[in-house]
C-alpha cells in the first residue's frame, strides 16, 4: 500500500463513524474514488455492501448504521417514524422490542438508495412518504444515539400521530390501542401543534378518541376547538363501537 493511499484510509477511519454505512457520494467528499474504494476492499480495509455503499470490514454494520447514512451522508428528509421511534425511546411496554421492520417517514417524492434493502441486516425498511403536516412543528423531530451513532427520530407526540395514520393499512388497531395506553405524558403544547397541522382527520381522530378513553391527562389541556376534525362520521378497521364525541367507528375496546 503506497504512503497516500495508507494516509487516506487512516484519515478516514479517524474521521468516519464507525459502524455506519459509507455512500460512494460521501466517500468521493472525503477524496476517497469509487476506484480507490474498491482498492481498499481489496486490501481489506473496507467491505463492498451494494451499488453505492461501503463499510469498514472491522465494523459491521446495522439496521442504525444504514438511516446514519441515509441521514447523514445523503441528506434525505427521512426520519425513523411510528411504532420505531416508539420503541426506540421505550414508549411501548407491552409490545415486543425486537425490531422486525424499521418504518421510515419522509417527504414525497422520496426514495431510499436501493442498498438499504441488502440482507446484510436483519431488519427491514418501510418508507411512507404522506404529507401527514401542513407545516413543520418544532420539536417535532429529535436526534437521539443508538450504537454511538446520531439518529433523528419523531418525538413520542408525533409518533403517536403517525402511528395512528398507518390503521389499519400498515397497523393494528389492537397494538396502536395498546401503545397509546401507555403514552399517558405526552406534551400537551407540542400535541397540540401537531394536531393542527396534521391533515389526517382519521389520526387526529383516532388519537384523541384513545386518548380520551384511557383518560389521559393531556387530552384536558387541548383545545379541541382550534383542531380541524373534519366532518362526517369515520370508520376505522371495521368499527364496530360508535363514539359521538369524536365522530369516529372503532373496534370495541375493553374498560379502562
Amino acid at each position: 500500500m503506497t504512503r497516500e493511499k495508507t494516509t487516506k484510509i487512516n484519515r478516514l477511519l479517524e474521521s468516519s463513524p464507525h459502524g455506519a454505512v459509507l455512500t460512494t457520494t460521501w466517500l468521493k467528499n472525503q477524496g476517497i474514488s469509487e476506484k480507490l474504494a474498491w482498492w481498499y476492499v481489496q486490501s481489506g480495509w473496507l467491505k463492498h455492501l451494494a451499488d453505492g455503499a461501503y463499510y469498514f470490514a472491522a465494523f459491521p454494520v446495522r439496521w442504525v448504521g444504514a438511516v446514519n447514512a441515509v441521514q447523514q451522508q445523503l441528506n434525505l428528509p427521512v426520519h425513523i417514524a411510528a411504532k420505531t421511534a416508539l420503541q426506540l425511546a421505550g414508549k411501548s411496554h407491552y409490545v415486543p422490542m425486537r425490531l422486525n421492520t424499521i418504518q421510515l417517514f419522509g417527504t414525497p417524492q422520496t426514495k431510499l438508495p436501493r442498498w438499504t434493502q441488502t440482507s446484510t441486516w436483519n431488519e427491514s425498511f418501510i418508507l411512507f412518504c404522506p404529507k401527514l403536516f401542513n407545516k413543520p412543528v418544532d420539536n417535532a423531530l429529535i436526534k437521539i444515539e443508538v450504537d454511538g451513532l446520531s439518529l433523528t427520530v419523531s418525538a413520542p407526540e408525533r409518533a403517536a400521530l403517525e402511528l395512528c395514520y398507518l390503521v389499519p393499512q400498515k397497523a393494528t388497531f389492537e397494538e396502536t390501542a395498546l401503545i397509546l395506553e401507555s403514552l399517558s405524558r405526552m406534551r400537551s403544547k407540542l400535541l397540540q401543534a401537531l394536531l393542527e397541522s396534521c391533515t389526517s382527520y382519521k389520526a387526529k381522530r383516532l388519537l384523541l378518541y384513545l386518548g380520551d378513553h384511557f383518560g389521559h391527562p393531556w387530552m384536558s389541556e387541548l383545545d379541541l376547538s382550534k383542531i380541524d376534525l373534519g366532518k362526517g362520521k369515520r370508520v376505522i378497521a371495521g368499527g364496530g363501537c360508535y363514539n359521538a364525541r369524536f365522530q369516529v367507528s372503532v373496534p370495541e375496546l375493553g374498560d379502562n
